[in-house]
């Protein structure tokens, strides 16, 4: 910053925060800004002006200089407007007086509070509404509030009681506004029907029908509509749904009754066309449409990540043609930046940075391009780039804020972890949440313990949704040799059509919800912790998700008091296990299942893919300082898993246990070969059409087999995903349409394997495959690739086949030698149903489980 050559006597003032000071006397004093001559904060509402009415008011406001309880609502409005919940709160409170004195302001305070998970203030509100103003008092958005902070049901019912008293007929849309603004759809769609057929009505009827995916209801009411009776904001709202489910001729009454002029139809086309193609992961159609709007719209780094999923494969190629289109965009850069960090695309990442950086040198001290190039180096998390941007402060031209924070910033990692970072970092000690993450087991543990309850514990997985893990999990509930209780992020998003929710309910197991927003003691979770977990930066799929997930983990703990702490899957695991010993847990056993996410240049095991890597990158590191303590152990529902991640992690072997799946086996249908005779054999298989499974490779297999095979062969494929199409005319290719039978999602594959003769999996990649166990459980004899634990769930030679080869040919031969042995399926019906009754049955898993969770371990 350039030096005044003036005496300082000779400066006239300082503007801070409305208040002007006079430097130049010994004892100064402050004297107010006439806030009279600002621009009229209505008159900027209306104009949604609302940039200017934050930089003019916000600091006003927060220190006390709007003494107007209406036009502080319309700042809190603007701001929440423009997502700034932060300043909405600060805001507020700093005149918690006007705010208790305005009913609107009441009203988004609770909202607020809901979302913070601050509900001892939203409660109080709450009270206050009530004991002031009685039923007038009664509003939607205090049933939006309850509903965002879970409140328990008849709380719930008894709001709604009394929005039927207040509104009478209306009050169906107050509760359906209520819902959809907290996202409560299965509550919001039982009064979607009960509303008068009115404008207002219609509009958040057709909006929450679209919002829930119900397109062809949301396209009927939307027949019924007549465009004159709505007012134009409500007419653009209107055409961006209709857009997306009817066609553009069938839209255009609803396009002329508005006042879009040709070009804005054109954007409104294109945002149709945006939004429809990321629901379906159409990445061409959606790259298309977004070159149109980043001309005339702001994009968030987190909307770009969304346009980058669409890709539904390798996400390098989206990244790569977003760097082309923005080698001229600060923003786009940062973002390429950012994401191919993530995914580990380290080459991508660099020649973006690079770019940025250069850009950056070349800007005047007012351009916003050196924030970009902060914000891909912070963003990123790697302390290589964030060390490069660090090294070159002192020469860049920028002179803003940003500058001095990010310098304040790094000098404080620095500090805190007490490195040279001037030094080029590789084999992840480069992840910057990893290294703090890390820093807070070797340097801040409290030195905490609580007196356990005897025999309980606290099972924690993520989700309760339709999967592999999520099911071994609700069978560890069935165990009954122990006190527990279910820990999940979440909760609401688990239904009775996508979870085992109902079947956790049934266990009658207490479903704890680690999403909401809990205080642990300031003993426990230090204000060292919190800061150290503060500096991860905000970013997915890092902060606030880290700091949220380890806080609130550690408060149910210590409430909860559990011996062993059993955590699933490899994020669950890591964070899980710093939160319990944080928090004085005895025991934690982490659950890995499959391969470990992701490989390294020397590992034996295939790479998952770089999504895995952008969930799972800072996980490695993070298991071989947890496994150092003494009471935290890491088991695997498979010995090649087992082996795998002993090589992924350079040993632990002591640390390590095996916990088979269990399955609760119904023996009602089981294939008895020698029972009846067939003239046609069935070759099958279950499993979900992706990659890794080689359904092409399936079908090559049995293109094969039937040119092989004396007698006839059918073919069955039970499953979906995102291959089956692929796998349809693949099988035309191949002249096989006639032969295989693709049936689909099927959720009653316990009848369909007993009609098979053999059961097939072609796998590359496996944790341990739970379909090849359902199989023999079922009289069926196997053939698989060696894929993962695959050779571990049958006696090779007596209950299947494994083949160490992924030629087809190769594979063919096997399952022919199948087909054609009556004697060997004959006897693989009892052998394999015995081996697998042995060595999966529920109680064999529940009796390890009580071992590894709460016996001594050698």
């Amino acid at each position: 910053m350039g030096q005044s050559n003036a005496p300082p006597k000779t400066r006239l003032g300082l503007s801070l925060h409305g208040v002007l000071i006079d430097l130049r006397e010994p004892n100064a004093e402050p004297t107010a800004i006439d806030v009279t001559s600002f621009p009229s904060l209505s008159s900027l509402f209306d104009q949604q002006d609302d940039e200017t009415i934050s930089e003019i008011y916000l600091q006003l406001a927060i220190d006390g200089h709007i003494g107007d309880s209406e036009e502080l609502y319309l700042l809190v409005r603007s701001l929440l407007r423009t997502r700034k919940q932060d300043e909405s709160i600060e805001v507020m409170n700093s005149n918690i007086e006007f705010v208790y004195s305005n009913r609107k302001l009441m009203y988004e305070y609770i909202v607020l509070m809901s979302k913070t998970g601050n509900y001892g203030a939203m409660n109080a509100s709450i009270g206050f509404l009530t004991k002031e103003y009685g039923l007038n008092g009664v509003h939607s958005k205090v049933l939006q509030a309850l509903l965002a902070s879970r409140a328990p049901i008849f709380e719930i019912e008894e709001y709604i009681e009394r929005l039927f008293e207040r509104f009478e007929h209306n009050a169906p849309y107050e509760i359906l506004r209520a819902s959809f603004n907290s996202k409560s759809w299965e509550l919001g769609l039982k009064y979607v029907n009960q509303m008068p057929f009115t404008p207002r009505n219609n509009h958040l009827a057709l909006r929450t029908l679209f919002r829930v995916g119900e397109k062809n209801k949301a396209e009927k009411l939307l027949r019924k509509m007549k465009p004159q009776k709505y007012n134009q904001t409500q007419l653009l709202d209107i055409i961006r749904i209709g857009l997306q489910i009817m066609s553009e001729e069938e839209i255009g009454p609803w396009l002329r009754h508005s006042n879009l002029e040709q070009s804005e139809i054109k954007l409104e086309l294109a945002r149709s066309q945006f939004k429809n193609a990321i629901t379906e992961s159409d990445f061409e159609n959606a790259f298309a449409a977004f070159k149109i709007l980043y001309e005339v719209e702001s994009f968030t780094p987190h909307q770009i990540l969304v346009l980058i999923r669409t890709s539904n494969g390798d996400p390098k190629m989206p990244l790569q043609r977003l760097y082309e289109f923005g080698q001229a965009e600060p923003f786009l850069l940062s973002c390429v930046v950012e994401l191919a960090t993530k995914y580990r695309f380290k080459q991508l990442a660099l020649d973006a940075f690079k770019r940025l950086e250069a850009m950056s040198y070349c800007a005047d001290r007012h351009s916003n391009i050196f924030e970009h190039y902060i914000r891909a180096a912070k963003s990123s998390a790697d302390l290589n780039l964030m060390g490069q941007a660090y090294s070159t402060l002192p020469h860049q031209a920028y002179r803003g804020m940003q500058l001095s924070r990010y310098a304040n910033y790094f000098d404080e990692i620095r500090h805190h972890l007490a490195k040279d970072l001037h030094t080029y970092f590789d084999d992840e000690e480069e992840l910057l949440e990893g290294q703090l993450l890390r820093q807070i087991l070797l340097q801040y543990m409290p030195e905490t313990t609580y007196n356990p309850v005897g025999n309980h514990a606290l099972i924690v997985n993520n989700s309760l949704k339709f999967g592999g893990a999520e099911r071994q999990v609700v069978r560890c509930l069935s165990c009954d040799t122990f006190s527990k209780q279910l820990v999940v992020w979440n909760s609401t998003v688990n239904t009775s059509t996508n979870s085992f929710i109902d079947e956790v309910r049934a266990l009658d197991v207490e479903i704890l919800d680690y999403s909401l927003h809990r205080e642990p003691s300031n003993a426990v979770y230090t204000s060292d912790i919190e800061h150290l977990l503060s500096l991860i930066p905000q970013t997915s799929p890092l902060n606030p998700g880290i700091t949220n997930k380890i806080r609130n983990l550690i408060h149910i703990i210590r409430q909860h008091r559990p011996y062993a702490l059993h955590l699933w899957q490899d994020t669950t695991n890591v964070l899980g296990a710093i939160a319990g010993l944080i928090a004085g847990v005895p025991r934690i056993v982490m659950s890995a299942r499959s391969l470990p996410p992701f490989s390294n240049t020397t590992s034996t095991f295939p790479d998952k893919g770089p999504n895995y890597y952008l969930n799972n990158r800072y996980v490695r590191v993070l298991y071989k300082q947890l496994l150092s303590y003494d009471n935290v152990y890491l088991c695997h529902n498979s010995e090649n898993g087992l082996e795998k991640y002993k090589e992924w992690l350079g040993g632990y072997e002591e640390k390590m246990l095996l916990l088979r799946n269990g399955f609760d086996f119904d023996n009602t249908s089981i294939n008895h070969h020698s029972s009846r005779i067939k003239k046609t054999r069935t070759l099958g298989t279950v499993f979900r059409f992706v990659e890794v499974k080689r359904p092409l490779l399936w079908l090559n297999v049995a293109s094969i087999v039937n040119k092989m095979m004396d007698e006839s062969v059918r073919f069955q494929m039970v499953g979906d995903g995102p291959m089956l199409e692929t796998a349809i005319s693949h099988a035309k290719a191949l002249g096989l349409e006639d032969l295989v039978e693709f049936s689909g999602y099927r959720d009653d594959v316990n009848e369909i394997l007993p009609t098979f003769d053999a059961f097939l999996l072609t796998s590359a990649i496996e944790g341990l495959p739970n379909v090849l166990i359902e199989a023999q459980s079922k009289g069926i004899p196997v053939i698989s690739t060696n894929a993962g634990g695959a050779k571990e769930t049958f006696i090779e030679g007596s209950t299947g086949l494994l083949v160490d080869s992924s030629n087809p040919d190769d594979i063919a031969k096997a399952v022919c030698e199948v087909l054609q042995n009556q004697a060997f399926r004959e006897s693989s019906t009892s052998s394999g149903v015995q081996f697998v009754h042995n060595r999966y049955s529920v109680e064999t898993m529940h009796k390890q489980l009580h071992h590894i969770l709460f016996e001594e371990l050698k």
